[in-house]
């Protein structure tokens, strides 16, 4: 997994209909698992995707994450983690904020 993990827009607004890219490379073959999970600032999993493209290059447009939750409610503004986890290596964090208007 590349260095560079992170979203964009960022902020972004969920009661406009937005969502946010996650933005990350992959620079070696042979990977088999990923996962981008979101959590809230109480540490709940609000967000989880086991579908993450493992193909080698800058990956830009295929994760997104909409700003809604588990169970299919639009969140509240606030700020929320999110963790890129490639097969057993540490995971990368980024910080998301939603800020509706």
């Amino acid at each position: 997994l590349g260095s560079n993990v992170f979203n964009y827009p960022n902020p972004f607004s969920v009661s406009n209909g937005e969502r946010t890219h996650i933005r990350y490379a992959i620079n070696r073959e042979g990977l088999n698992t990923g996962k981008f999970i979101v959590f809230d600032a109480g540490g709940d999993v609000v967000h989880y995707n086991n579908e993450v493209d493992l193909s080698v290059g800058t990956h830009a447009d295929d994760l997104t994450w909409d700003g809604v939750d588990l169970r299919g409610n639009k969140l509240a503004s606030g700020i929320y983690f999110g963790f890129l986890q490639i097969d057993n290596e540490k995971p990368s964090r980024i910080k998301i904020a939603i800020i509706n208007r």
